[in-house]
C-alpha cells in the first residue's frame, strides 16, 4: 500500500488547487491557470498547494493562483522560487529539530546510563 500514498497525495494536492481555479469566473483566466499548472512539476504542484492551504482568505488563495499561475514566464518562476524557499526553510526547520532532539536524547541516555553504573 506504500505505492498508493504519492497517488492518493497528488489527488489531494490537485483538488487543493482545482477546488480555486474552479471559483475563477472568467472563462479565459480558469483556462489558461489549467494550462499552466499542468506545466508545474508535482513537487512545484506540492509547493503551491501548501502556499494556498497556508494562505488566510479565499482572496489570497486567489492571489497566490494569479502569481504562480497567471503573468508572464518569468513572473512565474519568480512566484513558484518564492514559495518553493519557504518549503526549503521549513524542511531545514524540521531537519534541525529532529537533529536537536536525537542528540538530546542520547545525552539523556548517557546520563541516565552513567547514573545507574555509578549506584
Amino acid at each position: 500500500m506504500a505505492g498508493l500514498e504519492p497517488v492518493s497525495s497528488a489527488v489531494n494536492i490537485a483538488a487543493t488547487i482545482a477546488t480555486t481555479i474552479n471559483g475563477i469566473n472568467d472563462v479565459n483566466t480558469r483556462r489558461k491557470f489549467e494550462q499552466n499548472l499542468s506545466a508545474l512539476s508535482l513537487d512545484q504542484q506540492k509547493a503551491l498547494s501548501q502556499a494556498m492551504i497556508n494562505a488566510n482568505s479565499e482572496s489570497q488563495r486567489l492571489a497566490i493562483l494569479g502569481n504562480v499561475l497567471g503573468g508572464n514566464t518569468q513572473a512565474r518562476i519568480n512566484a513558484m522560487a518564492t514559495i518553493q524557499a519557504g518549503l526549503l526553510t521549513e524542511k531545514e526547520k524540521t531537519k534541525k529539530i529532529v537533529t536537536v532532539s536525537i542528540i538530546l536524547g542520547v545525552v539523556v541516555i548517557g546520563a541516565i546510563l552513567l547514573t545507574l553504573r555509578n549506584k
